[in-house]
């Protein structure tokens, strides 16, 4: 498996969830998980399951760009979906940091989208 872009959020697999991972993680619902809101233009990137995954977001810390960390079971699909400009990535089974963007403004921090 490879590591892929959507706009400034980046997919990267990696081992198994660990216990606390997914005892933390609640599945994705039908209706979707907000990755990313858009801040200033409104778009915002949306996990959509087509089976079962699980989503552990994690807290924002200074100068980390993890999002969280995604399980999409083996008989599942999730889709990564980002309204308005790029529309969808599909993700295979396995587990993957969903991770965002750098920037420099007065300070390093997350790229608002």
């Amino acid at each position: 498996m490879a590591q892929f872009r959507q706009g400034d959020v980046l997919i990267v697999p990696r081992g198994p969830l660990s216990a606390a991972e997914r005892r933390d993680a609640v599945i994705v619902p039908a209706a979707g998980i907000a990755v990313v809101r858009g801040e200033a233009t409104g778009n915002t990137h949306l996990l959509h399951p087509a089976g079962r995954c699980w989503w552990r977001p994690i807290e924002s810390q200074a100068g980390s760009v993890l999002l969280g960390v995604l399980h999409v079971e083996d008989d599942a699909e999730c889709f990564l979906i980002h309204t308005d400009e790029h529309g969808a990535n599909g993700i295979a089974p396995g587990s993957y940091e969903i991770r965002g963007k750098r920037e420099m403004a007065e300070e390093v921090r997350r790229v608002a989208d």
